[in-house]
């Protein structure tokens, strides 16, 4: 008995997950983007399960929220502070200090690239 009933619901599930593959490809065809949208959703896992534990730089288990959202702080503080050289720094610096040598656009600059596109974009269509 319990065999059949497995058998017919793993059947039904099949027939149900078709009917919505299908009706995803229908509403994909037709360019209707909402309610292809939608359907993908009932796909998607709802929510994501936050780690209830982890552990700590000497290898303890921390169960506690306050402690663990601490030591991922520490983590990342660790990880995204790397010391520079200084040759490097000063090489970005002396990339970064270049931005007085290029002057703005001006606004009849402006205007004529913007005509150049629209008759760009009116070539392409005709």
């Amino acid at each position: 008995m319990r065999i059949e009933a497995n058998v017919l619901i793993r059947r039904k599930k099949k027939a149900w997950m078709n009917n919505k593959i299908s009706q995803i490809e229908y509403n994909h065809k037709r360019n209707d983007a909402r309610k292809f949208f939608q359907e993908i959703k009932t796909f998607k896992p709802q929510q994501s399960i936050l780690p209830t534990t982890c552990k700590d730089t000497s290898g303890n288990t921390i169960s506690q929220i306050d402690e663990m959202l601490a030591t991922w702080k520490e983590y990342f503080q660790n990880l995204l502070s790397v010391s520079v050289i200084p040759e490097r720094q000063q090489q970005i610096n002396e990339r970064t200090d270049n931005h007085d040598e290029i002057a703005p656009p001006t606004y009849n600059e402006i205007c004529t690239i913007i005509n150049k596109l629209k008759t760009k974009l009116q070539e392409r269509t005709t």
